[in-house]
């Protein structure tokens, strides 16, 4: 579900609440009305009696919105449990570089391979994850090669996903690198492990020889910290707005209107 969705429902809400509670009131007046009653007395202040259920209306469908946008960005998914992509270096006997860049949860991640201490001939890498089959990595005569990971990310929150980077397999030792877009970020406290460093824009994390690393980075929106707590209180604003809205309405006004009557009396 999108923001545009979230928006829609809440208006579909705002309209059928509204509608509802025109329907509700008018019923009645309706009666009084066939019963010889002007609509005069019986709607003294139309302007009044629309706009009240009309923000009554609008509370609600803001209390839905706010508590789907919540759930949206508050909701933290388990990290995804699909194997990572693998890439199969042969013919080298020195470290393989991994460097992935993506702008934005759900775009395809751009990938480079440098693969260090070639064997003249012999040299390969292949690539294999769940959504692509076993496909070839062209090296040059440097051991630098272009790859792309058509769907790296999986859904962690509306603001944030996991991105399971690629585990080499063969040479000596690997370090996997992850460039993300300017407003973006990387969860170092939810990311599987956390980084090893940070470097020119890239986070950084390092695997030993003869080790297997695999790595689930949690990344996301740099703003979704402050958005989480501004929700919280949003909401606890609507709903505090619709409870004294509420009150006002079925308690305090009978009340006063009884004290009026009494003091006629």
């Amino acid at each position: 579900m999108t923001f545009s969705d979230v928006i829609e429902a809440s208006l579909s809400v705002v309209l059928f609440v509204f509608v509802a509670l025109c329907i509700f009131s008018l019923i009645p007046m309706l009666v009084k009305w066939r019963k010889g009653r002007p609509w005069g007395e019986l709607i003294p202040h139309p302007g009044r009696f629309i706009s009240f259920r009309l923000g009554i209306a609008a509370g609600l469908g803001a209390a839905l919105f706010v508590i789907v946008a919540a759930a949206l960005t508050l909701n933290q998914h388990r990290p995804p449990q699909g194997e990572s992509p693998v890439i199969a270096v042969s013919g080298s006997t020195g470290r393989t570089a991994i460097d992935l860049s993506i702008k934005d949860c759900g775009d395809p991640a751009l990938g480079t391979i440098r693969v260090s201490g070639l064997q003249s001939g012999s040299s390969m890498a292949t690539i294999q994850s769940e959504r692509d089959l076993s496909r070839p990595i062209a090296l040059n005569r440097n051991g630098v090669g272009h790859f792309t990971l058509r769907e790296p990310s999986s859904k962690r929150s509306l603001l944030s996903c996991f991105m399971q980077l690629p585990v080499v397999e063969g040479g000596a030792g690997s370090s996997a690198s992850l460039t993300l877009g300017n407003d973006m970020q990387v969860d170092t406290v939810n990311s599987i492990p956390a980084p090893s460093g940070y470097l020119n824009g890239r986070w950084v994390w390092n695997c030993q020889p003869g080790e297997t690393c695999g790595v689930v980075a949690a990344a996301g929106l740099d703003v979704e910290d402050g958005a989480q707590q501004i929700i919280v209180l949003i909401l606890a604003s609507v709903f505090g707005a619709i409870i004294a809205l509420f009150i006002g309405k079925l308690v305090i006004e009978p009340a006063r209107r009884r004290l009026d009557r009494l003091k006629k009396d």
